[in-house]
């Protein structure tokens, strides 16, 4: 999976940040990752534990399906559909994580937990 734009999800930016910290990469040298190989290991696993959720939230996407048509008429036809393949999209990518990745997030559910909130408190959020 590629990553594109210029927010905190670039590509180029994350591998730079990783590249540029001493620590995070004598880890990775320590356990014979480059920081690409560890770019493609993280986004796995963040869709392994976004697929992990989506059992939870599913009332929360029908509930948006439902609020998404019923704007069908209010929208302009473009951004309607754009909105609507967002959504399935989203849900498409969740679908197609192996089994195997689902269930691994599941079992490290907490530590997935703890390393979001981290983040987020360092974001000031």
């Amino acid at each position: 999976m590629a990553l594109e734009g210029d927010g905190p999800f670039d590509r180029d930016a994350s591998l730079a940040a990783v590249r540029s910290n001493p620590k995070a990469m004598a880890i990775l040298n320590r356990h014979g990752y480059t920081p690409e190989e560890f770019q493609v290991i993280m986004m796995n696993a963040m869709a392994a534990f976004g697929a992990s959720q989506m059992d939870q939230h599913q009332r929360e996407m029908a509930a948006a399906m439902e609020q998404l048509e019923a704007l069908k008429g209010q929208l302009p036809p473009g951004q309607y559909e754009r909105m609507r393949s967002q959504v399935l999209g989203m849900n498409a990518a969740f679908a197609r994580v192996p089994p195997g990745n689902v269930q691994l997030a599941k079992k490290y559910e907490a530590e997935f937990l703890a390393i979001g909130e981290q983040q987020s408190q360092s974001m000031g959020r």
